[in-house]
């Protein structure tokens, strides 16, 4: 049986420009393996890291504190650096196994470094609130204002010693659920051939699927969606019991650490509040009506009778399908970001162009989908698999945004400010898209081509906040039938599921049991409410994409500063200082307003 991945380049036979430069970390799978030898030397014969251990019992004196603080940051800092080769390597070629072992060991380590110094969290926020104040306020700590006014935060949820030894050493087995649906989905899972109106076999793989879903051909799409749920359909027993014990993880550490809910747990954890979730429902739920009449001028545009999920992605406009070459799409999203200055252009060319910061192309088993990694340091990285659509153009676009918002961080603040919080974290990858599209519309050189990015602009507001609003909903949803004990199933995923997406998108789209299957399909309900961040990343990034584009005074000096702060101010107030206020959710109704304004432009 004919397989895409049969059919994809080895990994060895990927040119060394389409590949990331992460021999800049480590030169080697030995070099890492190596350096990780080291750091388990510094662990301990029992891993145990004696260093630390030591000092238990003994950080009530402020010089203990502050050693325990430095070793703690020096070695977690050598730590990352091992581990994010090691994954980088092993996204690159997922059947390799010398970078598989050194991830899974690098993985081990951070994990026992993580429990052999579990109790210092809890001994720190159960000082004496006089002592606590005081450290907080010490020029001994001035490198650590940032991370003591975090701790604070969690301080009512921090256990004793004992307890969080329990919940530190239950991770390294929790972690497996979301490991093996990694593993499943990535490698084992093999899908059939498509056909397309000429009756033509094509074959279907995570990198294709994008590019067949904006594909004009309905056979093609059709056949695609159903092929590829059908392989999830297969399994869905399998992928019921992953999602199932994903949830259930979250709301055993929820619980354990007396949160009021999962959701809660996950969002106090970066220092933002619970109503910004429901917000953002709430106000999603009650603009539906735009979503509807968005759904219902695709469908009469396509003269459709029915239309279904694999019908929402093809181009509405007669412009044939065009496709870029990669080097295109860097030059145009190069082009699109002038905006921000020479500085933030110069170090994004040398990225793109000398210092190969992205793995460019699918080769066979290469991790699917695109993502930005790196550490403090290293260059930032860009895992692609680009296709030539326009969507990988933005996706490009999106990930470099990710990439200068931690090359920014890592380059003004300390380590342990460095990593800025994920509520932030999808600002700045949704503000390049809208640079993008911008400098797109006004190079159009016919009304076709830009009633094309009209359309394309809907679509990305329609994916970006009404459908990642869909899956935050679904998310809560399930997660809040665990907490009140009910039981979870592949039918009940499902019906939720289907029930989700007949609510938001209205009677135009005709839903089926295809569509319900794809809830095994999205890894982001692994991250542990992290895809709302999608949603209110968009609405922030209009905002302040408005303010710069438009030149309001003292508008890129602000949002480049945002860029620079880490983890230095609250996620909220961080975005307050940048120009937007997500306290009030004027921003969700200014995105949707906006939506509703483009699709008067194209009715």
């Amino acid at each position: 049986m004919s397989k895409e991945k049969d059919q994809l380049k080895k990994r060895s036979a990927v040119n060394v420009d389409d590949k990331w430069d992460v021999e800049k970390i480590f030169l080697s799978l030995e070099a890492g393996a190596r350096r990780l030898d080291e750091m388990r030397q510094l662990a301990g014969d029992k891993g145990q890291w004696p260093d630390f251990s030591e000092l238990k019992g003994k950080l009530n004196v402020k010089e203990n504190l502050k050693k325990f603080l430095d070793q703690y940051y020096a070695v977690e800092r050598r730590l990352v650096k091992i581990y994010t080769y090691a994954h980088l390597k092993f996204d690159e070629d997922i059947a390799s196994r010398d970078a598989k072992e050194l991830f899974e060991m690098a993985s081990l380590m951070i994990n026992q470094f993580k429990t052999a110094t579990s109790w210092a969290n809890s001994e720190i926020l159960k000082l004496d609130e006089a002592l606590f104040n005081a450290i907080t306020q010490d020029v001994l700590f001035v490198d650590y204002k940032n991370l003591l006014r975090q701790l604070k935060n969690i301080k009512p949820f921090i256990l004793s010693e004992k307890e969080e030894l329990i919940l530190s050493l239950s991770k390294d087995a929790t972690r497996s659920i979301s490991k093996t649906f990694g593993a499943l989905d990535n490698a084992d899972l093999e899908f059939e051939p498509c056909k397309n109106e000429k009756g033509e076999s094509l074959p279907l793989s995570h990198g294709r699927y994008g590019s067949y879903m904006q594909n004009k051909d309905r056979t093609l799409r059709k056949s695609a969606f159903e092929n590829m749920h059908g392989a999830y359909k297969q399994h869905e027993n399998t992928f019921s019991e992953l999602l199932t014990g994903q949830v259930k993880t979250h709301h055993l550490e929820a619980k354990a650490r007396g949160y009021e809910s999962c959701v809660h747990a996950a969002l106090n954890e970066n220092e933002a509040d619970v109503a910004v979730y429901m917000h953002l429902i709430a106000s999603v739920k009650k603009r539906l009506p735009s979503l509807h009449a968005y759904t219902a001028h695709r469908k009469k545009a396509l003269g459709l009778d029915e239309m279904f999920a694999y019908d929402l992605q093809v181009p509405l406009t007669q412009i044939a399908d065009q496709s870029y070459s990669y080097e295109r799409a860097r030059d145009m999203v190069l082009s699109s970001l002038q905006d921000l200055g020479s500085d933030y252009i110069e170090i994004a060319t040398k990225g793109l162009k000398e210092q190969r910061w992205v793995d460019k192309y699918e080769n066979k088993n290469k991790r699917s989908g695109a993502y930005s990694s790196g550490c403090f340091d290293s260059n930032p990285y860009v895992l692609m698999n680009f296709n030539g659509s326009l969507r990988d153009v933005f996706t490009l676009a999106h990930e470099l945004g990710h990439s200068m918002h931690s090359y920014f961080s890592n380059k003004n603040r300390l380590y342990v400010d460095s990593s800025y919080s994920i509520f932030v974290a999808e600002v700045a990858s949704t503000f390049n898209e809208k640079m993008l599209l911008k400098y797109l519309i006004e190079q159009a050189s016919t009304e076709q081509e830009k009633k094309r990015l009209i359309y394309f602009a809907l679509d990305n507001i329609r994916a970006t906040l009404f459908r990642q609003t869909l899956f935050a909903e679904f998310e809560l949803t399930i997660h809040t039938f665990v907490e009140q004990s009910r039981p979870l199933s592949a039918p009940l995923f499902k019906e939720i599921y289907l029930k989700l997406h007949q609510e938001y998108y209205g009677p135009s789209l005709a839903t089926d049991e295809s569509l319900s299957v794809e809830c095994f399909r999205i890894p982001h309900f692994y991250y542990n409410f992290y895809v709302y961040q999608y949603a209110t990343g968009i609405s922030a990034a209009l905002t302040l994409h408005d303010k710069v584009s438009k030149g309001e005074r003292g508008a890129k000096e602000k949002y480049l500063e945002f860029l620079c702060s880490g983890s230095t101010r609250d996620p909220v107030t961080l975005l307050d200082n940048a120009g937007v206020c997500m306290r009030d959710g004027r921003a969700i109704d200014t995105t949707i307003d906006h939506f509703d304004y483009l699709l008067k432009q194209i009715s």
